[in-house]
């Protein structure tokens, strides 16, 4: 199979990743870097196919356009890794780096001559566009991700070595000639092409899988965790207790009078005040701390590491915090607490107790918070 032929196989299968991602872009619009990554291959491809068009009128123009399509589809690719990833993509800037990396090519107008020159430079271009969209991946969870920064390491080596080659221009490595070079590096194109388009593809799969499993343990409207979600991890880490016998407390927060809320300003602004209380309370949870909606206007929170006197402090610090912080309309908070007494303390026992600490401070009057330790000496100075 000559060269021709392989660029023109390398273009058409560009092409096509090109249309599996455009469709999926067009599935799925609001996820981030498959639009880049369809226009990234439809530059890549056109450039590709460009440069099987010579001899055609103007070849320094064509030669020099189809340069620029190859690097700034790689500059383009670079651009939705990083609007994958959460990052700034800064497409003009990234477009802008790859137009000033070609700018040497405007003095190579010998065609032959500055062959060499010419693929020396844009494989250098395009092994650090690929250094940079591995880096980009680097220490992200996920096998895709992970298989794509692989990907993108070894094309950037690929490249190099490419480069490395022209510059010295052998005639034969070892006895294997020039030709069977380029051709061995088109076929590892052809490859890369493949594995790319499987990897992104892949990339996008565990996108969705992840944001289907993160609507099924969150909250919508506050996007906390949900019950779901809470006793998956709330299970996990209380039974990390028979081994580490750290102190576990449990919280139950409760919106004092908000069904008031919802039949004098409507469930709209309901809403609103939830998801303004939610914001104030996490702000002044610590960060291991497991913090859900339980339902309604009820909330939970998990506190591994907690003793008894730290669960009763994050209490008022909580109360405090919305007091300084109010909604509006404005809402007070019942809160009971409970912590584990002794290795036996199960999860669901620990929220009972605190369960049965909220409605003692629904009894007293509201806007407070309550021990499990100073509910049940209550019951038994009464009992008594």
């Amino acid at each position: 199979m000559d060269q021709k032929t392989l660029v023109l196989v390398l273009s058409l299968l560009i092409a096509l990743n090109a249309a599996i991602l455009l469709l999926l872009h067009r599935l799925h619009r609001q996820m981030a870097g498959p639009s880049d990554w369809a226009m990234g291959a439809t530059c890549i491809a056109a450039g590709a196919f460009l440069d099987l068009l010579n001899p055609i009128p103007f070849p320094e123009v064509a030669i020099l356009l189809a340069n620029w399509l190859v690097v700034a589809g790689y500059a383009l690719l670079l651009v939705g890794m990083r609007d994958f990833c959460e990052q700034a993509p800064r497409p003009m800037l990234m477009l802008g780096i790859a137009t000033a990396c070609l700018l040497p090519l405007l003095g190579m107008r010998d065609i032959e001559a500055d062959h060499a020159a010419r693929s020396v430079l844009v494989s250098a271009i395009m092994g650090s566009f690929s250094v940079a969209i591995a880096a980009t991946l680097e220490g992200r969870d996920g096998a895709a991700q992970r298989i794509t920064a692989g990907v993108f390491s070894i094309n950037a080596v690929v490249h190099f070595l490419y480069g490395a080659w022209v510059l010295t221009m052998p005639t034969e490595i070892e006895g294997i000639d020039a030709a069977t070079v380029i051709d061995l590096f088109l076929l590892w194109t052809i490859g890369l092409t493949f594995a790319t388009g499987a990897a992104l593809t892949m990339m996008i799969s565990e996108s969705l899988r992840d944001e289907l499993m993160r609507q099924a343990s969150h909250d919508p409207l506050t996007d906390l965790l949900n019950r779901r979600g809470f006793d998956l991890i709330a299970d996990k880490l209380f039974a990390t207790r028979s081994r580490d016998m750290h102190p576990f407390s449990v919280m139950m927060i409760d919106l004092d009078h908000f069904k008031r809320v919802n039949d004098t300003h409507g469930h709209e602004i309901g809403d609103r005040v939830l998801v303004h209380v939610s914001r104030t309370l996490a702000n002044h949870l610590r960060s291991e701390d497991v913090f859900a909606r339980w339902g309604g206007e009820e909330f939970v929170v998990l506190m591994p590491n907690c003793a008894p006197n730290q669960a009763r402090e994050a209490a008022q610090r909580l109360r405090a915090a919305l007091a300084l912080h109010p909604s509006d309309p404005r809402v007070t908070l019942s809160i009971g607490t409970a912590s584990s007494d002794g290795e036996h303390s199960t999860l669901t026992e620990l929220q009972r107790r605190a369960d049965a600490a909220l409605y003692q401070a629904k009894r007293q009057g509201r806007d407070r918070a309550v021990d499990a330790s100073e509910h049940a000496s209550t019951n038994l100075a009464v009992n008594s």
